[in-house]
């Protein structure tokens, strides 16, 4: 079981940070980045393919677990089908990379690669869904076998490859594995979106991370949305926290990417202020401050886009420390 499993079994809190791969084939940069985090959290959650094409999630990761470092793989339904996500959760698995976050994905016109098409053969939660019936069952779509996941064993019978008549394994297995989801709270109506976690809670999501909280009067708002539907028990929710850099960053994400929800007066003081960056920093570290203190919220993760090395700054400015 990795370290994020077991903080999220027990309860939490948990500490995250996003790391981008590189456009490129060399691990080393992503290797000493990653190192700089050791021991300040819990896991790495490492992109896949966010804004274009990057070293893969999948071999990023496994770069990552080679040297010794905890990596939460990133798995697309824009870029692949069911029968290739279901190949590389196998490959995940295989690699001994039992922590998956599973998303959606931006649409390809906010990448570089705005001419791709995109495949949503299956969307997030029913990738979550195929996912855990593979963790827990040990079955592929559409109920074939999958062999070797944790915690499985086989009873010979007269079933397909050895297993039991009705293509299952005899004991439901890979309790080592945690799947986890995106929420995003800002953006629409405030009762879908928490509808829509809630179906990723019950599709088998183990824990979800939040867009980042810069309206936390909407975050507080969608929260207790959730706690009356008691989700918060059913689901480690880890907040996101991001450090901005200035006010032009703050306006670009809020063109670019729906339900980023910056508010005005986020924007406001850092456009007045001497140092941007600086400030960006302080509103990050009260934003994690005001959030973790929040009924329901088990965790915090962490971005610094374009400036991942800033993390443990970050991290030290909101007195988070998991030793």
């Amino acid at each position: 079981m990795s370290r994020l499993s077991e903080v999220i079994k027990r309860g939490g809190p948990v500490v995250t940070a996003e790391v981008t791969p590189p456009v490129g084939a060399n691990p080393q940069p992503l290797i000493a980045l990653a190192r700089s985090l050791k021991d300040r959290v819990h896991a790495v959650v490492v992109e896949e393919n966010r804004d274009g094409v990057h070293l893969s999630s999948l071999v990023a990761g496994a770069h990552l677990k080679s040297a010794g470092l905890e990596a939460v793989v990133t798995m697309l339904t824009r870029d692949t089908n069911r029968i290739g996500l279901q190949s590389m959760f196998l490959g995940a698995v295989s690699l001994g990379l039992t922590d998956v976050l599973v998303l959606s994905g931006y649409h390809q016109a906010l990448t570089a690669e705005k001419q791709a098409r995109g495949v949503y053969d299956i969307d997030s939660i029913q990738a979550i869904a195929l996912f855990r019936a593979m963790r827990d069952d040990g079955l592929l779509s559409p109920d074939r076998q999958a062999k070797g996941l944790p915690g499985q064993t086989e009873e010979r019978g007269g079933g397909h490859d050895g297993g039991r008549p009705d293509g299952r394994f005899a004991r439901p297995g890979g309790q080592g594995i945690s799947l986890g989801g995106s929420a995003n709270p800002f953006a629409g109506p405030i009762d879908l979106r928490a509808m829509r976690l809630e179906k990723k809670v019950k599709a088998g999501a183990d824990f979800i991370i939040t867009n980042p909280v810069f309206d936390l009067s909407r975050f507080r708002e969608w929260l207790n949305l959730l706690r009356d539907k008691g989700v918060p028990e059913k689901v480690c929710l880890i907040a996101g926290i991001m450090w901005l850099a200035s006010a032009e960053e703050a306006r670009k994400l809020n063109q670019t990417y729906r339900g980023m929800n910056i508010p005005d007066a986020v924007i406001a003081r850092l456009s007045r202020a001497t140092d941007p960056e600086q400030e960006g920093l302080r509103v990050a570290a009260e934003a994690a401050e005001a959030v973790r203190k929040l009924d329901g919220v088990r965790g915090l993760h962490f971005w610094a886009r374009g400036r991942e090395e800033t993390i443990p700054r970050l991290l030290e400015a909101a007195r988070i420390s998991i030793l």
